[in-house]
């Protein structure tokens, strides 16, 4: 291909010197006095048109917009002071309605699996619901549940 383009530029080359020197020829006749002799039709010689050399150059982007990161994400996803961290929290509620079971986190950090009749916090499991956990401690009864959203 690189042959081609050689001996396309070549004979562009060689056309346009022919073209320059008849177009100096008649010039230099035109302005010459002589006697008027019929002039003859001039014969246009067809070339083919040059092929359009492609360039590599790269395609024109538009700007790109800033990728998230791992941390920019996590700060957005992240809900300041959503849990009581020195209290005991309801994570999550799993298992068949028959046989439910709840994780908690305790305000020691440690996290507990505890289903209906277990022992949690000096008191027992009395009952665990939907997005929910009620526990008998004497006389009273406490309702721990889980973050809305959750």
């Amino acid at each position: 291909s690189t042959s081609a383009v050689a001996s396309a530029a070549s004979s562009s080359a060689a056309s346009s010197l022919a073209v320059s020197s008849s177009a100096s020829a008649i010039s230099s006749a035109a302005s010459a006095p002589q006697k008027a002799a019929p002039a003859a039709p001039q014969r246009s010689v067809a070339t083919a048109p040059e092929p359009a050399v492609e360039l590599d150059e790269p395609e024109p982007t538009l700007p790109t917009k800033r990728m998230p990161t791992s941390a920019s994400v996590a700060k957005q996803a992240t809900e300041q002071n959503a849990l009581a961290l020195r209290e005991m929290n309801l994570i999550g509620v799993y298992g068949a309605s028959g046989n439910r079971r709840a994780l908690i986190r305790m305000p020691n950090g440690r996290f507990v699996k505890v289903a209906v009749g277990d022992r949690l916090d000096g008191g027992r499991v009395t009952a665990i619901g939907d997005g929910q956990l009620s526990y008998q401690k004497g006389s009273r009864t406490l309702m721990l549940k889980m973050l809305k959203g959750s």
